[in-house]
């Protein structure tokens, strides 16, 4: 089992917007503070980063009650 889904003060889960790999940012620049292996797992709304070890893992289904990352004219 993995990590759980971050969610904000109110238990909402947050929406997530990207995953970088770690390995692929210390390929393009070997002095980077970073982890050199694994990803970052970014969410959105409170805000979150998730450090996620390298590895084949399963992506994570979306938790029931995840809202619409955004909002354009009034519509998801």
């Amino acid at each position: 089992a993995g990590q759980a889904w971050p969610r904000g003060k109110d238990g909402v889960p947050l929406p997530f917007v990207a995953q970088l790999d770690l390995a692929e940012i210390a390929a393009a620049n070997p002095e980077t503070p970073l982890p050199e292996a694994g990803s970052l797992a970014f969410f959105i709304n409170a805000g979150a980063v998730l450090y996620v070890p390298p590895g084949d893992h399963a992506p994570t289904p979306a938790p029931e009650g995840l809202p619409h990352a955004f909002r354009e004219g009034g519509y998801p």
